[in-house]
């Protein structure tokens, strides 16, 4: 059975899924906005929340060891692969409206989650 998204979790600016596996009867999620593939879990969403943020320290406290920058979440560019016929109608578009790619997509996405 497929797990069910239910919400997110915050901490030090990073967001993590909140999932429930039925068949395994736990709560497990994942860090999103970065690269790194970080995962945590728990019986209950007191230890999904309590692993979640030993996940984001660990991570931390391992770059600031290793005297590297943390991967900041979302970093604000997305990049996606839309087709060719769809991204020429997009530019079309926006230039019709007299803005640029960038806005109008942005401007669109700003609707579309409102």
């Amino acid at each position: 059975m497929k797990a069910i998204n239910i919400d997110t979790l915050e901490y030090k600016g990073y967001t993590g899924t909140v999932e429930f596996s039925v068949p395994d009867k736990c709560f497990h999620g994942r860090v999103l906005g970065i690269s790194h593939l970080f995962t945590f879990e728990g019986n209950t969403i007191e230890e999904l929340e309590e692993d979640f943020r030993r996940c984001i320290d660990d991570y931390l406290y391992d770059c600031e060891q290793e005297n590297s920058k943390p991967q900041e979440p979302f970093s604000g560019t997305l990049n996606i692969r839309i087709g060719a016929e769809l991204h020429k109608n997009i530019v079309i578009q926006a230039r019709k409206k007299g803005e640029t790619l960038n806005s109008f997509i942005k401007e669109t996405l700003q609707k579309a989650i409102c």
